[in-house]
């Protein structure tokens, strides 16, 4: 039982225990690249029966990639689900085409760097200039997808067309599919069907 796994734990390893625990329930993510992230990584992973067993019992899974040096958190009952406007499910597919066609070029830190304009150009080529997000929309979106480590940009407030951001491998794990295309046609769907603000659960919260 996880109970007795936690008892045996020292004062710092339960405090450890319970910041790692509360960020995931918070943003789902946890990736070994970020800075603020490692130390809470290498933890659940020392930890792991604990932490599953924990999360199994307020049904959620933990699941840890470590090829993508990723823990990630799914609740089990489909509830605690973030609902997305229709502008941010279209640019977190953007995103997520924009790993795979950058997915050549990974830096050190395992991030795939992008520029804005990128998923202004993608708005485009999708058929959906009218929707190209404005300086503000834009912000607010990647700002609630930078709280979920999926993304890290240097500055949302002076944010302009050349900044980089660069995308996290949690994106994988967010918008899971074995086929790209499937990506390609979602947005084209969304495209040819252009209309209103629409909103799709996509993502836990």
């Amino acid at each position: 039982m996880w109970q007795l796994n936690y008892d045996n734990l020292s004062i710092t390893d339960k405090k450890q225990f319970s910041d790692a625990a509360n960020k995931l329930l918070a943003v789902n993510f946890l990736v070994k690249s970020k800075p603020d992230n490692a130390n809470m990584y290498y933890f659940v992973s020392k930890n792991v029966e604990l932490f599953t067993d924990y999360f199994a019992f307020i049904d959620w899974e933990l699941d840890i990639n470590t090829g993508l040096g990723v823990v990630s958190l799914k609740n089990t009952s489909n509830r605690n689900r973030l609902n997305l406007k229709l502008n941010e499910t279209i640019t977190l597919l953007i995103i997520r085409l924009l790993y795979e066609q950058n997915s050549d070029e990974v830096n050190i830190d395992d991030h795939v760097e992008i520029k804005v304009s990128d998923i202004h150009e993608m708005y485009a080529i999708i058929g959906l200039e009218s929707r190209i997000l404005t300086k503000t929309a834009i912000i607010e979106i990647l700002s609630l997808f930078r709280r979920f480590n999926l993304l890290e940009i240097e500055s949302l407030q002076s944010l302009s067309t050349n900044d980089s951001i660069y995308i996290l491998p949690s994106i994988l794990l967010a918008v899971e599919t074995s086929n790209v295309f499937d990506v390609y046609k979602k947005l084209h769907s969304f495209g040819a069907t252009d209309g209103g603000d629409a909103v799709e659960e996509t993502k836990e919260d």
